[in-house]
């Protein structure tokens, strides 16, 4: 069994949502290496789609790089912005 060391530089996994024809994704990246990992968004979740992508990228990170990341609580904030168009409307 593989010995894994706790890396403070793995643990920023940066992610991005796309929005295309296709739909929503979002991609987390490794901070290590190339790799990219796309997981789509359904019914605008983007928050299950990016805990699923980091935890595939997690799981890559202790597969190829033999790299744990420090447990850390993943939170993500949404927030709502006002549409200055029309006052009293609230758009996402």
């Amino acid at each position: 069994m593989a010995k894994h060391r706790i890396s403070p530089e793995a643990s920023q996994i940066s992610i991005m949502v796309e929005h295309s024809r296709e739909g929503r994704f979002v991609r987390a990246f490794c901070p290590l290496c190339d790799q990219v990992e796309e997981t789509p968004a359904f019914d605008q979740d983007h928050a299950a789609a990016a805990v699923t992508s980091i935890a595939i990228i997690r799981q890559h990170l202790r597969g190829k790089h033999c790299v744990a990341t420090p447990a850390v609580k993943i939170t993500l904030h949404l927030q709502r912005r006002e549409n200055p168009a029309s006052p009293g409307r609230i758009s996402l």
